[in-house]
């Protein structure tokens, strides 16, 4: 499951992106303004592609659900150790590493909140069983 995620990441820190140079002052409030870079819009479209398949196994039980936080904690893993490969980052660099980041939280955030939410709708007695 995170091998595609991982072969999204090879490169990333070596990016042009994080060298790159601004004509334009950088505002330390200015966020948002540009889009993630595709490896990282590719992390996001792997993992929403990755949910109905874990849904689908086993008769759709939430026991592959299961699985999620420990998917999510290694690409957060993977993304972590690719940043802090970064050799020289810019202000404008710092701007797309934020863009990036914030995508990333974004993406893990609602799988996580998404799959909460699925293991409180087995019944009390899997919950149980659960816990």
């Amino acid at each position: 499951c995170v091998q595609p995620v991982v072969a999204s990441f090879a490169t990333y820190a070596d990016a042009p992106e994080w060298s790159r140079v601004s004509e334009a002052p950088i505002s330390p409030f200015m966020t948002g303004s540009s889009s993630p870079l595709p490896c990282i819009t590719a992390v996001g479209e792997h993992l929403f592609a990755l949910m109905p398949q874990l849904e689908r196994s086993h008769d759709g039980g939430p026991e592959q659900l299961q699985w999620l936080p420990a998917i999510l904690e290694a690409i957060v893993e993977t993304a972590l150790q690719r940043v802090l490969q970064i050799k020289h980052l810019t202000p404008t660099g710092a701007q797309q590493l934020i863009t990036d980041l914030e995508y990333l939280h974004k993406v893990t955030d609602a799988l996580g909140q998404g799959a909460a939410a699925h293991a409180d709708e087995r019944p009390a007695s899997e919950q149980a069983a659960a816990s």
